[in-house]
């Protein structure tokens, strides 16, 4: 039969005909009766949940908190029954117990006496010392690691400070320095030159290495400045300058170059500048209309109609010739002095500067 949880109340029987259920609510009702009963002995009991006791209604309860101290109350050291003294004792004194029983103010010496340990009584304290004494010396070497010798490495000198200022006040200035009176310093090796300063000597000797202004006499190999082509002037001419200038009185010709008819040769002339005199010259290798081999004749342009010849042009590297696309050339028979064109496999060309 299926109850109720806490009062084991019994519950309706889904299963069951209403007869049967009249029984198990009478028993339901018995249990509810005597658990309301119950609860009303023990409320019974208890006192109102708002009521409104003053201390008096209490029995008992002023005359026992007379007897109480106030919370707000505050004690002196003084105010104990076996401390005498301490509201007037000095900062840093301690309570010691007197042979009266009695905590009265004292110093700690006073309380304590002199002080008796040794050094070896105390724990760790020579360590400590060592260790403190180790770290002043350092790395300090032996002649140095005592008061007594750093006071003889400065001379015993109690302004050392002022001393050094003063000797260092006398010292130039490592930048812009100005000295006075004669300064001297060694004189560099014969033909340096750094930043290492100059002494007289040094200038002086020099000075006997240089050449007169008047009628110097040079020896070694003496250089100096080209001159730009054509200048004349009085300026000392150099080897290039006089090859410069010769090379304009000498005929600088290509080797024999194979032409064709309407194609470009090209010489390149090597010369530092670019030429005003440039031609080109056929030379015989196989006799045509009178002329035999190594014979040389000026090429030249001659229309004839037009595409005859050799155009010769030049830029600051190179001299250039167009070939003719009909020929290249008309020129006079050697015997006759009629007009031909020459064959072409019977020439070469040389392409001329100066």
């Amino acid at each position: 039969m299926a109850v109720t949880e806490h009062y084991a109340i019994p519950l309706p029987d889904p299963a069951a005909e209403v007869d049967e259920e009249f029984y198990r609510l009478q028993q339901a009702w018995a249990v509810v009766d005597a658990a309301i009963w119950a609860l009303a002995n023990v409320v019974a009991n208890k006192a109102n949940a708002s009521h409104g006791h003053g201390i008096a209604d209490i029995s008992g309860l002023v005359t026992a908190l007379a007897g109480k101290m106030a919370a707000t109350q505050t004690f002196a050291l003084d105010d104990l029954t076996d401390v005498n003294g301490a509201t007037g004792a000095a900062t840093n004194y301690l309570l010691v117990k007197n042979a009266s029983g009695q905590w009265v103010p004292s110093s700690a010496i006073a309380a304590l006496g002199t002080h008796q340990h040794a050094t070896a009584d105390i724990v760790g304290l020579t360590a400590a010392i060592n260790a403190a004494v180790a770290a002043v010396v350092a790395a300090a070497p032996t002649t140095l690691d005592t008061l007594n010798e750093l006071a003889a490495a400065i001379g015993d000198d109690p302004n050392f400070a002022a001393t050094i200022a003063a000797q260092i006040g006398l010292k130039a200035p490592t930048a812009s320095p100005t000295f006075t009176g004669t300064p001297a310093g060694p004189t560099a090796a014969a033909g340096t030159n750094t930043t290492q300063l100059a002494t007289t000597a040094f200038v002086a000797a020099l000075g006997a290495l240089k050449a007169n202004l008047a009628s110097p006499t040079f020896t070694g190999t003496p250089a100096a400045p080209t001159a730009a082509a054509g200048t004349n002037t009085t300026q000392l001419a150099t080897t290039a300058f006089v090859d410069n200038a010769l090379s304009k009185t000498v005929v600088k010709r290509s080797g024999q170059l194979t032409p064709s008819l309407g194609g470009t040769l090209t010489y390149a002339h090597g010369l530092s500048y670019t030429p005003d005199e440039y031609w080109a010259e056929l030379e015989c290798i196989a006799t045509d209309n009178g002329w035999a081999a190594s014979n040389v004749i000026r090429a030249h342009v001659d229309d004839n109609g037009g595409g005859y010849g050799i155009e010769v042009f030049r830029d600051g590297t190179s001299v250039y010739g167009i070939v003719g696309a009909n020929g290249i050339g008309v020129h006079h028979n050697k015997t006759t002095g009629a007009a031909f064109v020459p064959t072409v496999a019977s020439w070469r060309v040389r392409l001329c500067t100066r």
